[in-house]
Order: structure tokens, then C-alpha cells, then sequence
């Protein structure tokens, strides 16, 4: 990172992460009180220098002099940052032309070639301001804000990266990427293609494989293709087990024509199969093969009980001439 000269030397300013400041390389005293950071990351971030009523009321309405409590807040970071010209009128105007922030490095669009802070922490981590609820509010917006547009500037630089045939430093920053949003499936894409680019294809396969399982988890299985196929277009042209590419089934297939089903003979044919197939699932259903037969054979079986009792006792009753047999003379008593 580039450091400017400022009035203490070379000054260096951390909101991404825990806030810290580094004079010359070395880690400085920190401005006192919380809302110090909290007021030097608004003013960065401000779309226009904001005024001194407005700062007050969103920092400072508990205290018993809000104007007062900013005039001090306001001196303190002057005399932490080595600045005595900055931080001032009103509306404040931010001055910190001699001071480089990683802030500004991420969020400026002017910041060409500079290459990204090598942390990959939140604006002003673990800083709450409870008694401040409309400062608050603008944290948890602007901290979106500033992961959003780190995740783009990682993206930009590693395709720019990969395009420059620097694919192993791309895929330091593709990593970066996925750290960071690792439900966007593509910055997956982006990693993939930069581990085929340096060569590592079974890394490339992994990935894919360890993607394709943690968006299944978390989106559903129906909103994922099969693992066995990639869901990213760059691996639907590595040759597969076989030497084959493999195809992406999610694009479709081709509609089929002059098959023997287009046909008169196909037709009939498919047709006496389908009976086929019913008439020995009929006889399965009847004869209790298979699981769908249980029920039939089971009853078949009680049945067949059932009538050797019946006929064991018309046995018996015929013994004792209750019965008579067809053909022959009742027995006279």
C-alpha cells in the first residue's frame, strides 16, 4: 500500500478491521473514545462534507454540549492523525490529503493499479454505538456498502489477473473473493477458472465438487445440477474419466427426429410393450411377487385357510349323517 507523507511522517489510517493508526510503520496512540472512529469513518464516507449541527446530532445528542463534545472529538483526531489543518469549518471538510486510509483506497474509483489491503475485516469491527441508534443504522448500511465494493474490486483484480497470464496471483485474490461471499457461485467460477489456468485441475475439481455441496445445503438440491457434471461452464470442456468432455446437462437436448417412435411400426410397438408390461404386473400384483404383491398373497393365503376349515367340518357333519352326499337316500331313523 502507498503511504503518504504526512506532517508526523508517513501516516497510515486502518478503518477496515479494528481501527488503528501507524505512523512511519509503527503502530501509534489511538484517538480517545469510540465515536472518534465512528466520526472520521462518516467523514470519509460522506458524499459532501456534512455540517457541524448535523455531526452533533448524529453522535452527540446524549451529551450535555453537542457542539462542544464535536469541537473536542474533532481535535483529537487532528492531534492522533498529525494534521493540524484538517477536520475543519464548517460544513468539515475531511483535508486528509496527506494521510492514506484503506478506505478510501478501496472505495475511491480513482484507484487504478493500487493493489487492495492484504485484510479482509469489516468497516470499524466490533464498534457499536448503542446510544447512537441513527449512527447505527448508517453502520450496518455502510458496512454492505464497503463488502460489496471490496468483493467487486477482488473480482476486477483477479480477471484482470488471470487475463495478464498471472493465474497464480489470481488465485490468491479469487480466494479472497469466495472467503468473503462464498454463496456467489461466481467468485466458485472465477477460482475455478484461475486453478485450470496455473495447470492444478484436480484442485479445480475439488472446488467444483465442494461448491456444488455447499450451495446444494444451502439453496436445495433442485436449484444445483448433479455433482457429476459442473455447474460452471468452465469445466464442461475438461475431458472427463474417459477422455470425454463432459457434457453441462443444463443445456437442453436436441429434439429427436426420424426415430422408429415417429413411425406407424414404432407406435404399435410401444404399444404391445405397455400391454406386456401390464399383464406381468397383473399376474406379479396376483401371484405376490415383488413388494406390491404382499397384500394379494397374504389374503390368498387366509383364504386357503379358511376354506380347509369349511370343508373339514362339512367332513365331520357327514360323518354324523347330518349331511346327505348327492345321489344317495336319506338314512331313515
Amino acid at each position: 500500500m502507498t503511504i503518504a507523507a504526512g506532517v508526523w511522517g508517513m501516516v497510515t489510517v486502518r478503518l477496515l478491521g479494528p481501527p488503528a493508526i501507524e505512523h512511519d510503520g509503527r503502530p501509534a496512540r489511538p484517538p480517545r473514545g469510540r465515536k472518534a472512529w465512528a466520526l472520521l469513518a462518516y467523514l470519509l464516507l460522506a458524499p459532501r462534507p456534512p455540517g457541524r449541527g448535523h455531526l452533533a446530532e448524529l453522535l452527540f445528542a446524549d451529551a450535555a454540549d453537542p457542539l462542544g463534545a464535536l469541537r473536542w472529538t474533532l481535535a483529537e483526531l487532528r492531534r492522533a492523525l498529525g494534521a493540524p489543518g484538517a477536520l475543519t469549518g464548517d460544513p468539515v471538510v475531511a483535508g486528509l490529503d496527506g494521510v492514506t486510509t484503506d478506505l478510501r483506497l478501496v472505495m475511491s474509483d480513482a484507484a487504478g493499479d493500487e493493489p487492495l489491503p492484504d485484510h479482509d475485516g469489516e468497516l470499524l469491527e466490533g464498534l457499536r454505538l448503542p446510544s447512537s441508534p441513527a449512527f447505527e443504522s448508517w453502520l450496518l448500511a455502510a458496512r454492505h456498502r464497503v463488502a460489496a465494493r471490496i468483493e467487486a474490486r477482488l473480482r476486477e483484480t483477479a480477471a484482470a489477473l488471470l487475463a495478464a497470464g498471472r493465474a497464480g496471483e489470481a488465485v490468491a485474490y479469487a480466494s479472497r473473493a469466495v472467503a468473503r461471499n462464498p454463496l456467489d457461485e461466481g467468485n466458485h467460477e472465477l477460482l475455478v477458472r484461475s486453478l485450470v489456468a496455473t495447470g492444478d485441475r484436480m484442485a479445480a475439481r475439488r472446488q467444483v465438487k465442494v461448491t456444488t455441496a455447499l450451495l446444494r445445503r444451502e439453496t436445495g438440491p433442485r436449484s444445483v445440477p448433479p455433482t457429476s457434471t459442473s455447474p460452471f461452464p468452465v469445466m464442461t470442456g475438461m475431458p472427463g474419466r474417459a477422455g470425454l468432455p463432459v457434457r453441462n446437462q443444463a443445456e437442453p437436448r436436441a429434439p429427436r427426429t426420424g426415430s422408429r417412435e415417429d413411425s406407424p411400426y414404432g407406435r404399435r410397438r410401444g404399444r404391445r410393450c405397455g400391454e406386456g408390461r401390464h399383464r406381468r404386473s397383473r399376474r406379479q400384483w396376483a401371484g405376490g411377487g415383488g413388494h406390491r404383491g404382499f397384500m394379494p398373497a397374504a389374503v390368498g393365503r387366509v383364504a386357503e385357510d379358511a376354506g380347509r376349515v369349511v370343508r373339514r367340518g362339512l367332513a365331520e357333519r357327514q360323518g354324523r349323517g347330518r349331511i346327505r352326499r348327492p345321489g344317495t337316500r336319506p338314512r331313515m331313523s
